[in-house]
């Protein structure tokens, strides 16, 4: 079994600041991910809707103004794809700044690859592999909650994983409340037609 002082389960930012604060103590730290460096908001939150949010603000405001002096607004267009193309780039670029060269600059840290499963009380089994731990973290992120709404299961629906990664700008959608005015916004002011939704709607079209 391979001892560390210290084993974090997961490589969010909560993670990445608490491997660079164990750091300037000079202990054996291990890093467990079992998906992409970064966690949610870098990846699937904040930034990518943020950048969204931004193109189509700047978008909506040069088509709907109110000076005559502008010319040619109506003829303005917005390229969903690259806007999406653009967002990537972003997100890589920050994710690569941000969290894998900050952890790979950190000393006596070893990262691994893999699911966390508890062996013991200062054990965890990666992929079959024994790490050992004084102390551990888990900074597991967050996911997606699917609602209970009748008849969800028989539709399909996006959380913001896969909203985030669309392609081509959707007509319509119906997104459910509590983040649904922001990641909505990304897309309605581009030209879809958003519903919000809250927690105790009931769609007939799903019942």
């Amino acid at each position: 079994m391979q001892n560390f002082d210290l084993i974090i389960v997961g490589a969010c930012s909560a993670a990445a600041a608490a491997a660079v604060r164990a750091a300037r103590e000079g202990v054996r730290i291990a890093l467990i991910e079992r998906g992409t460096i970064g966690g949610t908001c870098v990846n699937v939150g904040c930034v990518p809707s943020k950048h969204l949010l931004r193109a189509g603000e700047i978008y909506y405001y040069a088509k709907h103004n109110n000076f005559r002096s502008i010319t040619g607004a109506e003829n303005l267009g917005l390229d969903f794809r690259q806007a999406i193309e653009e967002k990537r780039r972003l997100v890589a670029e920050l994710r690569h700044d941000k969290y894998e060269k900050t952890l790979n600059d950190i000393p006596r840290l070893t990262k691994f690859q893999g699911s966390a499963i508890f062996a013991g009380p200062h054990e965890i089994s990666v992929n079959g592999r024994s790490i050992g731990g004084e102390k551990i973290i888990i900074a597991g992120g967050s996911s997606p909650f699917i609602p209970p709404i009748e008849g969800i299961d028989r539709v399909d629906y996006l959380t913001n994983v896969e909203a985030l990664q669309l392609e081509e700008l959707p007509e319509s959608m119906s997104a459910v409340k509590p983040a649904s005015t922001e990641a909505g916004n990304s897309w309605r002011r581009p030209a879809a037609r958003r519903t919000p939704r809250g927690w105790g709607w009931k769609p007939s079209a799903l019942s």
